[in-house]
């Protein structure tokens, strides 16, 4: 996903994941009720295990998705920033 004008903050509560940031979102496609992109997969982004207790934070404008999912639990806090 790409959001345009919001950021998202997760935070690992259970399992694990592994979050993928930036780099290319390919395939993207507006969606057509929101701000947001999706596309089938990310190319050179960054990969990052992502624990309990860690916080990934996602700017606007950032491809960003998971991958290899163990019983991955966590909480998305989304807000809007100003453009």
């Amino acid at each position: 996903l790409i959001h345009a004008s919001t950021a998202d903050v997760w935070i690992a509560m259970e399992g694990s994941a592994t979050a993928v940031t930036g780099g290319k979102l390919v395939d993207g496609k507006k969606r057509p009720t929101s701000d947001d992109q999706a596309g089938t997969s990310i190319e050179g982004g960054v990969e990052q295990t992502m624990m309990p207790g860690d916080i990934l934070f996602v700017p606007p404008n950032v491809p960003h998705g998971f991958k290899d999912i163990k019983g991955f639990r966590g909480y998305l806090i989304r807000f809007d920033v100003e453009k």
